[in-house]
């Protein structure tokens, strides 16, 4: 079996690469990578209007997600993350956890407002 060469990219890299300034939606399904995704989409200048994602947290099911990838997200990270996301203005419009693992959820978060001024991103 061959190994297949990895490249990870923050989110502020690949907006540069596709010459882009302006995203309005991200959705992305990456199986425990969102958090790192997450982690630089949150610290980019160019912050897209809605995020969809789906979310794995601490003991979801390893034969989907990498442990290794999810050992330290339980509620402590998870309420980091949101409030993270609540400060640049997003909120949830969306959530359903997935039935098949109930350590996973699916979240649809709209930017209504800009965390710098408070004032509507629209």
């Amino acid at each position: 079996m061959s190994k297949m060469k990895q490249s990870i990219f923050s989110f502020e890299t690949v907006l540069a690469r596709l010459q882009h300034e302006v995203v309005d939606l991200i959705k992305f399904d990456i199986e425990g990578f969102e958090w790192k995704l997450l982690d630089t989409v949150i610290k980019s200048e160019h912050l897209p209007k809605q995020l969809a994602f789906e979310l794995h947290t601490r003991h979801a099911n390893a034969n989907y997600v990498p442990a290794h990838l999810v050992i330290d997200k339980g509620e402590e990270a998870v309420l980091r993350l949101f409030g993270q996301l609540w400060t640049l203005g997003y909120r949830v419009v969306s959530k359903e956890i997935n039935s098949g693992d109930l350590r996973c959820a699916e979240f649809v978060l709209y930017r209504f407002y800009d965390g710098n001024n408070s004032s509507s991103s629209q």
